[in-house]
């Protein structure tokens, strides 16, 4: 009964995991129920051989998972696994020396990674045996992310492959392996060995003109090399311009000096004789006396003739 109210409750806490963690988690319970497949320990640069009954349709794929996820797995295999050994050493009576030493290293290691000594974890199960192994295994199953149906490679070496190229850093995956109707699963630890692009950590190294402009285009960084009047218009402009205020300035007294002295060195073109070398006056002052001569004439005649008829009539 007891053992039936840890599982139920073990079920409910990986329930509730599950919701708050927003992943799918493996709901089936067909994860290579009968140890036919052994999977890597580890990968050796991305890549793990499968230990399992030959067989043509091997497929796998690889699920990424967060660091957490990760280390709740592991524990429950350091779990299981040091259940296995202790009913191995109960099966033999102890007597085994290797049995009983391998017994004890698993236990060591398992303190040592987390902290926990082994009279926890009897009081936690309260007894190692196969249900309490039972137990821990369907935490285990549930904990795993679900693989996607669409998402299987093809193995025809027995071999899973990361491409650890694809990215750069720690990340955390689980491996799902596929027999026929068989299922396995097995969370790694990888490391990516993606190259950093040098145009965009490092553009020095490919295009110098990004960071150091000067040493392909002078002109941008320091364009007084090649173009002065770019950043310093100020010292040259002036050179420029000041051609273009003095020229009028130069040039006036060289334009006025002949206006000066024209009328000097030109005085004959007054003494024209078309003007005033013939009759020795002005012509316009000769007109004017010429009609007031005949004004008086005209006057002196109409007086004359007036005076007369003045006379007849007296």
């Amino acid at each position: 009964m007891k053992n039936l109210k840890i599982s139920l409750t073990a079920t409910i806490f990986a329930i509730i995991v599950t919701i708050f963690t927003g992943v799918y988690a493996y709901t089936g319970l067909d994860v290579d129920t009968q140890y036919e497949i052994t999977m890597p320990n580890s990968l050796t640069n991305g890549t793990g051989t499968v230990n399992a009954p030959e067989s043509g349709d091997m497929k796998y794929q690889f699920v990424e998972i967060n660091q957490e996820k990760y280390d709740t797995l592991k524990k429950y295999e350091a779990q299981l696994e040091l259940m296995q050994a202790y009913i191995k050493g109960e099966s033999l009576g102890w007597e085994d020396s290797q049995a009983n030493a391998e017994y004890e290293d698993i236990v060591s290691k398992y303190e040592s990674t987390y902290n926990e000594t082994i009279s926890d974890l009897y009081t936690e199960y309260t007894s190692i045996d196969s249900n309490s192994i039972a137990t821990v295994r369907s935490l285990w199953i549930y904990e795993l992310t679900d693989y996607n149906e669409s998402n299987w490679k093809n193995s025809t070496d027995s071999k899973i492959t990361l491409d650890l190229t694809t990215f750069k850093g720690t990340k955390y995956y689980i491996a799902w392996v596929k027999i026929d109707d068989t299922l396995d699963a097995e969370a790694y630890v990888v490391t990516g060995t993606k190259k950093d692009d040098p145009t965009q950590d490092d553009p020095t190294q490919d295009d110098p003109t990004q960071d150091d402009p000067t040493q392909d285009d002078p002109t941008q960084d320091d364009p007084t090399q090649d173009d002065p009047t770019q950043d310093d218009p100020t010292q040259d402009d002036p050179k420029q311009e000041d051609p273009k205020q003095e020229d009028p300035k130069q040039e006036d007294p060289k334009q006025e000096d002949p206006k000066q002295e024209n009328p000097k060195t030109e005085s004959p073109k007054k003494e024209d004789p078309t003007d005033a070398s013939n009759s020795g006056k002005v012509l316009p002052k000769t007109g004017v006396s010429s009609a007031i001569l005949g004004l008086i004439t005209i006057a002196g005649t109409s007086a004359g003739i007036s005076y007369r008829k003045y006379r007849k009539i007296k």
